[in-house]
């Protein structure tokens, strides 16, 4: 059910986004991992929601997340944090994610995030369909009036004429 959404995980813990991805997995979301800035931005194509972990080096994660808002097709966004962050920096951080969560990290409570998520961009994806949609029918409901028009005008100007 959820096999057409991508979350993308970026965190330098191979072990903690093992457990995420096998979590995620279970739940049927598609997976993409990365562990460096640009191994990330590779793999932030097609991905659909971001679940990304603080502590990345050099300050990469807070660089990450503003080229993710950036990208135009900017999904969900859950930020999980080791340590407890200072109520500015979460503050910030909302400004831009979704989510802030700090350790311990409860991967059940994570999935039903992430499912959650999921059909929030389904639910986009479907808006964005009717908007598709609605234009053509507005495309041919002209063209169905300028038949029409010519259906009816023609007539007329004939029998005036």
């Amino acid at each position: 059910m959820s096999a057409d959404m991508t979350v993308l995980i970026v965190t330098a813990d191979e072990e903690f986004g093992n457990s995420l991805d096998r979590t995620l997995s279970s739940k049927g979301l598609q997976t993409r991992r990365a562990t460096r800035l640009w191994g990330a931005l590779k793999a932030m194509s097609g991905a659909d929601i971001l679940v990304l972990a603080w502590s990345l080096p050099n300050g990469n994660s807070r660089e990450l997340l503003d080229y993710w808002l950036r990208s135009g097709e900017a999904g969900p966004i859950l930020v999980l944090s080791q340590e407890t962050l200072a109520p500015c920096d979460v503050n910030s951080i909302l400004q831009k994610a979704w989510n802030v969560m700090c350790a311990p990290f409860d991967l059940a409570q994570i999935g039903e995030i992430m499912e959650r998520y999921a059909w929030i961009v389904r639910g986009v994806r479907c808006c964005k369909d009717v908007v598709k949609l609605r234009r053509r029918v507005n495309v041919l409901m002209v063209v169905v009036a300028a038949l029409g028009g010519t259906q009816v005008l023609v007539p007329l100007l004939q029998y005036l004429l």
